[in-house]
């Protein structure tokens, strides 16, 4: 019926725009994209092209803390346009394992993060 039409494609139109999901930040470094599909996904492009850059210049694979201040940082500056969130999360040779998240301008390390819900031990 024609309620039930109108019901599946606002449903769908709303996962469209809100996202769960993970993308790569670089060969090693990884984010769970949260909030609008299109903002998560062009900070996460942009991050990984800096990070594509950046490593072939110093000839060397960045940081996860690296990564995950340039989320930040993108995040913060552009804040009242964008809707997104973003964990950042991978192992590096200077501080192993790490999970970063931002949030508003805000960057804090967390021990984990269980789908975009930070658990804080």
């Amino acid at each position: 019926n024609m309620i039930t039409q109108c019901l599946c494609d606002y449903r769908e139109s709303v996962e469209n725009r809100v996202m769960n999901r993970l993308s790569p930040l670089h060969d090693k470094i990884y984010c769970a994209l949260s909030g609008s599909a299109a903002d998560a996904q062009t900070i996460a492009e942009i991050v990984n092209y800096q990070l594509d850059v950046y490593s072939i210049e110093v000839e060397d694979d960045p940081l996860v803390c690296s990564a995950a201040t340039l989320v930040k940082n993108i995040s913060y500056k552009y804040k009242e346009e964008l809707s997104a969130h973003l964990i950042v999360a991978e192992w590096d040779r200077k501080k192993g394992g790490q999970v970063y998240a931002t949030l508003n301008g805000l960057l804090t390390r967390q021990p984990f993060a269980i789908g975009v819900w930070l658990i804080q031990l």
